[in-house]
C-alpha cells in the first residue's frame, strides 16, 4: 500500500511512539500479531500520529477495528477505490478528529449509510449524508468536551464541533475525504465555528454540518468566513500533506485553509538579536480581539533563520513575540502590508506599564459568485428538510422529558422535583439514568441525586448507569468526613474538568499500597512527589483539550501537565481529600489541616504556589457608557514567561459595575472593548503590577465604539401576518427605537441570537414593546428555544407576508445582494433605518440592546 518511502517514514515515528507507550505495549500492539500486512501498514500510521493520551485510553482492538472497517469502506465503494494513498491516509483512515471520545462507529455507519447513496454520484452521496446527519442531530449549546459521533446520535442535538465531527465521521466512514475546519475565533464577532470541507476530484469543497443544502460551498457560514483572519483544518498525520500548513509537531499536522474563502497575504516576521544573528524558538502569536481578549488564532515559533509566517486574512492583526521572559507586541494592517517584519530584542521588554488605546479594524466582505439553486432544487430541499426534522422529532419523542419526567420521578417523591429536572437532561440517555436512580444500590436517594447534581449537564447525557454507581458507592466511603456542600462538591463529584469520565476511584485504589495511601492522606502534597517522580511529562506529545483517564496515565507513565493535574484531584477524592481544579488559572486546590493549599505542576515540580492574597478591585468609570461583563465588555491576563494568559472571572460577580479579584503578586493586563456594528473594536490596554499582600483599586474605562458608516435616511415599513393570518404593519406598531428581526428557526445563527435574548432576559422583558419577530411559517412556533423566549419576555411574532417588500428595497438601496437570515434592523422613532445584521453576528442583540435603551 506504501511507497518505499512513505513506509519508512512512518515506520520511523511509529519507532519513536512504540517507546513511549511501551508500558500499554500489551493493550496497545499485540493486535500487529492478528492483522494482515494491509492492515499492519494502517496500524502503524494510526499509532504513529496520535496524541499520547489515547495510548492511555483506548486498545489496540479499537484501532484495528477501525483499520478493518476503513479498508472494507474503501473497497466497496466506487469512489473509495480512486482515493490516493495519502489522502486515504490523512482524510479517511484517521479517526481523530477534535477532543470526542474514540468509539467503534464506522462499520455501524456504513452499514446504515451506504444503502442510500451508493449508487449516487460522489457530490450528490455528500449532500445526501448531510441529510441523513440532520435526521440524527441539530444544533444545540453544549461545553467544550466534544461528544463522540454516537453519542450525538442518541441525543440528536450538539454544538458545531459536534456536528462537524459527526458529520466528518459519517464521510470518513463511507471513505470519503473529509476535514473538520473551523475558525478558532472571528475577528468580526465574537466566538467561532467548526464545519467540514470534503474532497472531490483534488479540489476541496465546503459544507455546514448538520445544515444540508442542495449544493456544495454554500451555507449560512460563508459570509462571515468572508471576513475571518484565519479557518484551518488539523489533521493527525505528518505525511503526504499538499496543503500549506502553518505549523505541525510530532503527530499532528495545522493546515490553513483560509485562502478557500477569503482574499488573504502571507505575514512574515524575523526575530534577531542586537547582533542582527537570527533568534530561534521565538514563541510567536497572532492574535485578534474576541471575547475581549487577544485571542492567538495561531501560535508557532521562529526556525533556525529566525522566521514565521502566517497566511491571513485582509484586516487588522495583533503579533506577539516572546524570548526569554521579554516580550514585544505590535498591530499589523494587512491591507497595508507589503515587507516582511523585522523585530530586534534590544526592543524587547520585560513587562508594560503604559496604557494604550486600541482600535481593531475587522475585513470587509468580498466580492463572491454563489453556487445557483433552482426552483427545482430548492423545493426538494425543503421537503428533505422537513422530512429530516419530522424523522429527528419522532426520535426525541421517546426521551423521558415534560410530563414523562414527571411520571418516572413520582416514585421517588422526596426528590420528584430534581430527579424529574435530571431525567429531562438526560436526553437519548434516559434509559442509563433511569437504571441508575432504580438500581437498588443500598445508598442514600439524596447522595444519588447529588452526584449527578454535581455533574455537567452533558454528563447525564452520556455516562452509563455502571459508571455512575461505581463512582457512588466508592465516594460514599467517606460522607461522614464533611458537610454536605464540601462533600458533594469536592469528593463525591466524579467530574474535574472536561475529561472523559472513568471509574477512577477503584483503580486508585488498587493501583497503591495502604502505606502509600496513608502517606497521601496525611500529607496532600506527596501525591504530588509521586506524580512527578512516575509520570513523565509529555505535554509537548498531547493535544491540549484532550486529557489522559487515571487509569491509563498511571499506566502509561506519561501525559500531559492537565492530564497530571486531573490525576492529582482524582487520587485525593478516592481518598476523601476534597480537590479541584481552580478554573480560573488552572491551579490544583486540595484540603488539608482545616485550610485550602494551591499547587501547580508548571512551577518547581514540588514547590508550593503562594496563595492569593492580594486583591484588585476594578471599577467602571462614569465616562462609559457600556458596563462590566467579563468576556464581554473587558477581560483580565497574567504575565508569564513573556506570554499574557487570559484568567477566567466569569463567575465572579460585578456589583454596582465593580470587581474584586483575588489574585497572586505578579504583572497583569486588562482590556477593555466595545465592538460596534461593523465588526470594529475600539478598546483600552491597561498594565498593573500587584506586590505581595497588596490591595490595590483601580478604575477603567470602556472607550465609546468607532464611529459607524453614515447612512442617509430610509424609511422603512414591514408587513407581516398575524399567527391567525391577519395582515398588519408591524413597523407602525413601534414607537421610539425599535427592532425586528427576521428569524431562520433551527439554525445556528438564530438559536444564537435567542439565546443571547436568555441570558438577558430581564432587559429584553422591559423592552418587549419595541422588538418584534418574523418567522416563516406558523410551525416555526414550534421550536424549543423560540417558544421559551417567547414564553420569558412575551415578544410578539409575526409571519412573512408574500407582500412585504420593505426587505426587497433595504436589500437594494444598502447594495446588499442576498439577504441572509436572521436579519436583525435597528430603526429610528421616525422608522427610519439606522443599522442592520445579517448571517451570524455573536453580540448582534447587545448592540440592539443598546440602541432600543437610549
Amino acid at each position: 500500500m506504501f511507497t518505499k518511502e512513505l513506509r519508512a517514514k512512518i515506520e520511523a515515528d511509529f519507532e519513536a511512539v512504540k517507546a513511549i507507550a511501551i508500558n500499554r505495549a500489551p493493550e496497545l500492539f499485540t493486535v500487529f500479531n492478528q492483522a494482515t500486512p494491509e492492515e499492519i501498514d494502517c496500524l502503524m500510521f494510526l499509532f504513529a500520529y496520535s496524541p499520547v493520551s489515547d495510548f492511555g485510553c483506548y486498545s489496540g482492538e479499537l484501532y484495528l477495528k477501525v483499520v478493518q472497517d476503513s479498508l472494507k469502506a474503501k473497497n466497496e465503494t466506487s469512489w473509495g477505490k480512486r482515493i490516493s494513498t495519502e489522502d486515504f491516509l490523512n482524510y479517511v483512515l484517521g479517526f481523530r478528529l477534535n477532543n470526542e471520545d474514540l468509539t467503534d462507529h464506522r462499520g455501524l455507519f456504513f452499514d446504515t449509510i451506504y444503502p442510500r447513496v451508493k449508487d449516487l454520484s460522489l457530490t450528490d452521496a455528500i449532500l445526501e449524508i448531510n441529510y441523513w446527519c440532520l435526521e440524527n442531530a441539530t444544533y444545540q449549546t453544549t461545553d467544550i468536551r466534544t461528544m463522540s459521533p454516537l453519542t450525538m446520535i442518541r441525543n440528536a442535538f450538539g454544538r458545531c464541533g459536534e456536528e462537524s465531527v459527526l458529520l466528518c465521521s459519517a464521510l470518513r466512514s463511507l471513505s470519503i475525504p473529509a476535514r473538520q475546519c473551523y475558525t478558532p475565533r472571528w475577528a468580526h464577532c465574537d466566538d467561532n465555528h467548526a464545519w467540514v470541507e470534503v474532497l472531490i476530484d483534488g479540489t476541496w469543497h465546503f459544507i455546514g454540518a448538520c445544515e444540508p443544502e442542495p449544493v456544495l460551498n454554500t451555507g449560512w457560514f460563508a459570509q462571515p468566513a468572508q471576513r475571518t483572519m484565519l479557518t484551518c483544518a488539523r489533521v493527525f498525520s505528518r505525511v503526504g500533506m499538499k496543503d500549506e500548513h502553518m505549523h505541525h509537531n510530532s503527530f499532528m499536522t495545522q493546515i490553513n485553509t483560509t485562502a478557500i474563502y477569503t482574499k488573504t497575504k502571507l505575514l512574515e516576521l524575523y526575530v534577531v538579536d542586537e547582533h542582527a544573528k537570527p533568534v530561534e524558538n521565538a514563541i510567536v502569536r497572532f492574535e485578534v480581539i474576541n471575547f475581549s481578549e487577544l485571542f492567538p488564532i495561531c501560535k508557532t515559533q521562529t526556525d533556525s533563520e529566525g522566521f514565521a509566517h502566517f497566511r491571513t486574512g485582509l484586516g487588522d492583526i495583533i503579533v506577539h513575540v516572546a524570548h526569554d521572559d521579554k516580550y514585544k507586541t505590535i498591530k499589523v494592517d494587512m491591507r497595508e502590508y507589503e515587507d516582511a517584519i523585522t523585530l530586534n530584542l534590544s526592543e524587547f521588554i520585560a513587562v508594560e506599564h503604559d496604557d494604550y488605546d486600541l482600535d481593531m479594524i475587522a475585513s470587509k466582505l468580498i466580492e463572491v459568485t454563489e453556487p445557483v439553486v433552482t426552483e427545482a432544487m430548492k423545493k426538494s430541499h425543503e421537503e428533505k428538510i422537513a422530512t429530516c426534522n419530522t424523522k429527528r422529532k419522532s426520535f426525541e419523542s421517546h426521551f423521558i422529558q415534560g410530563e414523562k419526567a414527571e411520571q418516572f420521578a413520582g416514585q421517588f417523591a422526596e426528590y420528584q422535583k430534581e430527579i424529574a429536572q435530571l431525567m429531562t437532561l438526560s436526553n437519548g440517555n434516559h434509559k442509563e439514568i433511569a437504571t441508575y436512580f432504580e438500581s437498588d444500590s443500598g445508598l442514600n436517594l439524596k447522595y444519588k441525586v447529588a452526584m449527578l447534581q454535581s455533574l455537567n449537564k452533558k454528563d447525564l447525557s452520556d455516562t452509563s448507569a455502571q459508571l455512575l454507581i461505581a463512582n457512588l458507592v466508592s465516594g460514599m466511603k467517606h460522607q461522614s468526613k464533611f458537610d454536605d456542600d464540601m462533600f458533594n462538591k469536592y469528593v463525591l463529584c466524579p467530574r474535574v474538568w472536561f475529561e472523559h469520565l472513568s471509574d477512577y476511584r477503584e483503580c486508585i485504589e488498587t493501583h497503591f499500597s495502604t502505606q502509600q495511601k496513608e502517606a497521601f492522606t496525611r500529607c496532600p502534597s506527596k501525591i504530588q512527589d509521586y506524580i512527578v517522580e512516575n509520570i513523565s511529562d509529555l505535554t509537548h506529545l498531547d493535544y491540549e483539550t484532550i486529557f489522559t483517564i487515571p487509569k491509563g496515565l498511571l499506566q502509561l507513565k506519561g501525559g500531559s501537565r492537565n492530564s497530571m493535574k486531573i490525576l492529582f484531584v482524582c487520587i485525593c477524592r478516592t481518598l476523601g481529600i476534597p480537590a479541584y481544579l481552580d478554573k480560573i488559572d488552572m491551579s490544583v486546590v486540595y484540603y488539608s489541616e482545616n485550610s485550602w493549599n494551591r499547587i501547580t505542576f508548571e512551577q518547581k515540580l514540588t514547590e508550593k504556589k503562594p496563595e492569593k492574597n492580594c486583591m484588585l478591585t476594578i471599577s467602571n468609570s462614569k465616562l462609559s457608557s457600556s458596563k462590566l461583563e467579563y468576556m464581554k465588555t473587558f477581560s483580565m491576563a497574567q504575565l508569564n514567561g513573556g506570554v499574557y494568559s487570559t484568567l477566567n472571572f466569569t463567575d465572579v460577580e460585578i456589583v454596582d459595575d465593580k470587581i474584586s479579584l483575588p489574585l497572586l503578586a505578579g504583572h497583569y493586563r486588562i482590556i477593555t472593548t466595545n465592538r460596534n456594528i461593523e465588526g470594529n473594536i475600539s478598546a483600552k490596554v491597561y498594565f498593573v503590577t500587584l506586590n505581595e499582600d497588596e490591595q490595590k483599586s483601580m478604575e477603567i474605562t470602556i472607550r465609546d465604539s468607532l464611529e459607524s458608516k453614515k447612512l442617509s435616511d430610509i424609511e422603512v415599513q414591514v408587513l407581516a401576518k398575524t399567527q391567525q393570518g391577519e395582515e398588519c404593519c408591524i413597523s407602525a406598531m413601534l414607537n421610539d427605537n425599535a427592532g425586528i428581526i427576521w428569524l431562520e428557526v433551527g439554525k445556528e445563527p438564530t438559536e444564537h441570537i435567542l439565546n443571547e435574548i436568555l441570558e438577558k432576559e430581564d432587559e429584553f422583558r422591559l423592552i418587549k414593546d419595541k422588538l418584534k419577530f418574523i418567522v416563516q411559517d406558523n410551525s416555526c412556533m414550534e421550536n424549543e428555544t423560540l417558544k421559551k423566549v417567547l414564553d420569558i419576555t412575551g415578544i410578539d411574532t409575526f409571519v412573512v407576508s408574500e407582500n412585504d417588500k420593505g426587505l426587497n428595497e433595504l436589500s437594494s438601496v444598502l447594495k446588499i445582494a442576498t439577504i441572509k437570515y436572521p436579519f436583525v434592523l435597528a430603526i429610528s422613532s421616525e422608522h427610519n433605518y439606522v443599522f442592520h445584521s445579517m448571517s451570524y453576528n455573536v453580540s448582534i442583540m447587545d448592540q440592539l440592546l443598546k440602541h432600543i435603551q437610549k
